[in-house]
């Protein structure tokens, strides 16, 4: 008997979800799967993901992204960057996570601007330090220890960071202005506006727009798990964009894909299971 492919999604402990967005885990062994159901859509991100293959290896498809021919690292790290594709070479056993930018140069003294638009072997990327911690959850029996191992990695070098300043973006919503940012974290605008580009790589608009595009996601995907109608506009409406082509154009660009497109794969074709445990997920 065939197996189904195993996929899982967990927030990170309350210590640390100021610093972890998720970890996630996929496996395909013995699941026989076609060659377009090996296919991984993910959308475009600004998070700092790092990724182990512990079984298998995974090709690019395709994506604005900058990386090396032939099977990607088998530890893998990409930062920011537009919607990619990529292609499972037979089984595959993954277990991954992804950090909010501050949290990740706080924790490896590395800017996320040095890992945005490429997938880098995490080796190369990665102080000397993190090197024990991405063999020890390389060679765990299992994700619970691989998420244990690397919180014990962040206790022992992070200590001291407390807020993300993502976090406070998210917690913020569409509302998100320098004003009521400066407010959350009790600093100055200026100071605000510097910490946004210097240590999240991007501009207080572009997380208004995250962010609002994630109350759209939200919406847009619990109502097609409902199997209730959905209302381009309504959701437009409420997620805050000026009208239903613009969020049509945000969908584009975040999914590769369009609103009606997005909805006719999203439930049903196996490449798209972040997309389905992603709309699982508790947001802050």
């Amino acid at each position: 008997m065939l197996m189904k492919p195993k996929t899982k999604l967990w927030q990170a402990t309350s210590r640390w979800s100021s610093s972890v967005y998720a970890y996630a885990s996929r496996d395909t062994i013995d699941c026989d799967l076609q060659e377009n159901e090996r296919d991984n859509r993910f959308p475009a991100t600004s998070f700092v993901t790092i990724s182990w293959f512990l079984v298998g290896s995974v090709k690019l498809v395709s994506g604005d992204v900058k990386a090396a021919e032939g099977p990607l690292p088998k530890c893998l790290i990409n930062g920011r960057q537009g919607p990619i594709v990529s292609r499972n070479q037979g089984d595959l056993l993954y277990f991954g996570l992804s950090m909010y930018p501050d949290a990740f140069a706080a924790a490896f003294g590395v800017a996320p601007q040095t890992v945005e638009g490429q997938l880098l072997d995490a080796y190369s990327v990665l102080p000397p330090h993190a090197a024990t911690m991405l063999d020890a959850i390389r060679d765990a029996s299992n994700d619970e220890d691989r998420i244990t191992l690397f919180e014990d990695f962040l206790e022992a070098n992070v200590k001291d960071f407390k807020v993300s300043l993502w976090v406070a973006a998210l917690r913020a919503g569409s509302r998100v202005s320098v004003q009521l940012l400066s407010s959350l974290l009790r600093v100055g605008q200026r100071q605000t506006i510097r910490a946004t580009q210097d240590r999240l790589g991007v501009k207080v608009s572009d997380l208004r727009r995250i962010s609002r595009g994630e109350i759209a996601f939200d919406e847009f995907t619990s109502r097609l798990s409902a199997s209730e109608q959905v209302s381009l506009a309504e959701i437009a409406a409420e997620a805050g964009y000026a009208d239903q082509a613009h969020l049509s154009r945000e969908c584009k660009a975040v999914t590769g894909r369009t609103p009606s497109e997005f909805a006719r794969e999203f439930q049903k074709e196996e490449p798209d299971w972040v997309y389905r445990i992603s709309s699982s997920m508790k947001r802050h």
